[in-house]
């Protein structure tokens, strides 16, 4: 068997995490942030609490919920580190960083595109509109930074700022999350 560091073993190992991140990375924060809205009560969660107070709450757990989704990939990632597969480090990156910070900026984004509600448990169902294509840039750009940094770990000290603000400014953004509770009221959301 070839050493961890051969170059065959280390290309063919390189290939497999970007994809392994890439898949692994970005499509539950697209699944969880699809379901998060259209599965929830108005009549309860917002009478109880502010939408403005409780969304950035709703966010918060959803991030720990994918932190904790992931942290099976952050022990292997680990591991594979140490046994000398080095490209495996930067995956901690997009699974520890980069998903939470993108679920909630997905999430945000589904307040604002979702105009349906899932009302029986059992069923399940996918409804589009056009409203619903201001997603796909920001999926695209999620893969595009998913991949740049299992290639290039240091665009982190970048990207991570940069989200980390955008998230505390939806967080704070009052408005939005009033105001988009009131027309999905008067569309139905019960």
């Amino acid at each position: 068997m070839p050493a961890p560091n051969s170059p065959a073993v280390s290309l063919g190992f390189f290939f497999f995490v970007i994809f392994a991140t890439i898949y692994i990375g970005v499509f539950p924060p697209l699944i969880m942030s699809g379901s998060t809205i259209p599965m929830e009560r108005a009549w309860l969660s917002f009478i109880s609490m502010n939408p403005s107070s409780y969304m950035p709450m709703l966010i918060g757990a959803k991030m720990v919920q994918m932190l904790y989704l992931l942290s099976p990939f952050f022990v292997v990632d680990f591991v594979l580190f140490f046994m000398g597969f080095h490209y495996a480090l930067s995956n901690i990156l997009v699974f520890a960083v980069y998903d939470p910070l993108f679920l909630a900026l997905f999430i945000a984004l589904n307040f604002r595109a979702i105009n349906y509600q899932i009302t029986e448990e059992s069923l399940i169902t996918s409804r589009f509109n056009a409203s619903q294509f201001i997603l796909i840039p920001f999926v695209l750009l999620f893969f595009g930074v998913a991949g740049v940094s299992s290639i290039f770990p240091i665009s982190g000290v970048v990207v991570v700022p940069v989200m980390a603000l955008v998230i505390y400014l939806i967080f704070r953004w009052r408005d939005f999350w009033n105001n988009r509770l009131y027309k999905l009221v008067e569309k139905g959301f019960i």
